[in-house]
């Protein structure tokens, strides 16, 4: 069903309104029928793996791409484990000194995060899902052992 609104009377009100231009008819639409079956809630969209790369050095055991479920996908993810302990770090990116050099400390190259979670909590719960993900796509990668 279709509902039709003279032009003049729409377009008198947006030119009252300041939008000017000119007069347009209006058209609203109605489905009909029955109404469809009650779906459920609506699926929550979650976080995907979407590439996961090995590599191991010290504690790191990889490098992860993962999307978002707002459609952010967050690239080379550092996934690292020791003593039984996962966990996944945001990418940061090396330190540069004045003179263009790495910036070590200790002999370590010094880092500084690009995006941070603002609660210990938000970090946690992120990095547990991403290891999550991770184990479930490639269990042998972490050692095959619990979270």
């Amino acid at each position: 069903m279709s509902v039709r609104y003279p032009s003049g009377a729409v377009g008198q009100a947006g030119q009252m309104a300041g939008f000017g231009g000119p007069p347009r008819t209006t058209v609203i639409s109605y489905e009909s029928g029955p109404a469809p079956a009650d779906p459920g809630p609506p699926q929550r969209p979650r976080m995907r793996l979407i590439k996961w790369k090995p590599l191991v050095r010290n504690t790191l055991r990889g490098f992860a791409d993962v999307r978002l479920p707002n459609g952010l996908i967050v690239r080379e993810i550092p996934v690292h484990e020791t003593h039984g302990r996962r966990w996944a770090a945001l990418p940061s990116k090396p330190q540069i000194d004045r003179d263009g050099q790495l910036r070590r400390v200790d002999g370590k190259i010094a880092y500084t995060p690009v995006l941070e979670w603002d609660s210990r909590e938000l970090r946690e719960g992120w990095y547990d899902r991403v290891v999550a993900l991770v184990r479930q796509a490639h269990p042998d990668d972490l050692d095959g052992g619990s979270v």
